[in-house]
């Protein structure tokens, strides 16, 4: 009604200002200048006045629209701050699943503006609806056995008429060659001979012995250094000698004499053996 009533004023203001405006154009006619003069500034006194009014209007207009939008943007503040704190009740006390439940039930009214939740008996109709069930993962269809059995035997067809898809099966389409087979040509045979004495391995080498090489380290024995710790070096047996042999060897001097009894360290152990 309030605003009804301004607008009724406005639309007043405007038609009596409009046959002001008729009047002063019909008194346009003048006998003299000092009433042309006279008439000019009553006319101008009343355009200012308006320009004044209307600019008036204009800032009030001005300050009530930022009346309006700070208003509003409180309101917008609260229903922030209100659903901020319905949100944290709703995750707070509230399973997600029975969340997604109300979700699913809710619908907008156009006509009454508002959420409403439909009845259970429709929801349970949606989800009495059940998707076909299929015999196998991995088809699109129910498929029995028989339809199985062809689409296995190549002899049948392939079962052409129960595939639901792959009904061609190509070979792969290989790229040409671009690489050849190595082909060995007749080797001579002195060339061949040339690359086994090339070719041999280590052990049909036949090498000088290691007693036989020189060595620069006095006392150094090549024949003991090739041989592992633990392994002891076997002993040659002598040629055994006739009887007249070792009477000559007496008779000449030259009979075999003891070799000296090897030293060996003594222990090192906490407890030292005694010598008998």
């Amino acid at each position: 009604e309030i605003e009804e009533e301004r607008q009724k004023q406005v639309r007043l203001e405007q038609e009596r200002a409009k046959k002001e405006e008729e009047r002063l154009v019909a008194e346009e006619k003048h006998s003299s200048l000092a009433e042309e003069a006279a008439t000019k500034g009553a006319k101008l006194k009343q355009l200012w006045s308006k320009f004044r009014a209307a600019q008036a209007e204009i800032d009030d207009l001005q300050v009530e629209q930022q009346q309006e939008k700070e208003d509003l943007l409180q309101t917008v503040r609260e229903l922030t701050r209100q659903l901020q704190l319905q949100n944290m009740v709703i995750e707070s006390f509230i399973p997600p699943a029975d969340v997604k439940k109300l979700e699913a039930r809710a619908q907008w009214d156009e006509e009454t503006e508002e959420w409403n939740l439909a009845p259970l008996s429709e929801m349970l109709e949606r989800e009495s609806h059940l998707q076909r069930p299929v015999s196998h993962p991995s088809f699109k269809r129910p498929t029995c056995n028989f339809a199985k059995q062809l689409m296995a035997d190549p002899n049948a067809g392939g079962g052409l008429r129960f595939r639901g898809d792959n009904l061609l099966i190509l070979d792969l389409d290989l790229p040409e060659r671009t690489t050849a087979d190595y082909e060995v040509d007749e080797i001579q045979p002195n060339v061949r001979a040339a690359l086994s004495a090339a070719l041999q391995t280590e052990d049909g080498l036949e090498l000088e012995a290691e007693e036989n090489l020189p060595s620069m380290m006095p006392g150094f024995n090549p024949a003991r250094a090739g041989r592992p710790s633990g392994d002891k070096p076997k002993k040659k047996k002598k040629p055994q000698k006739s009887e007249q042999q070792e009477l000559d060897d007496l008779l000449m001097g030259s009979a075999p004499t003891k070799a000296p009894e090897e030293s060996f360290p003594e222990s090192r152990g906490l407890a030292r053996r005694r010598r008998q």
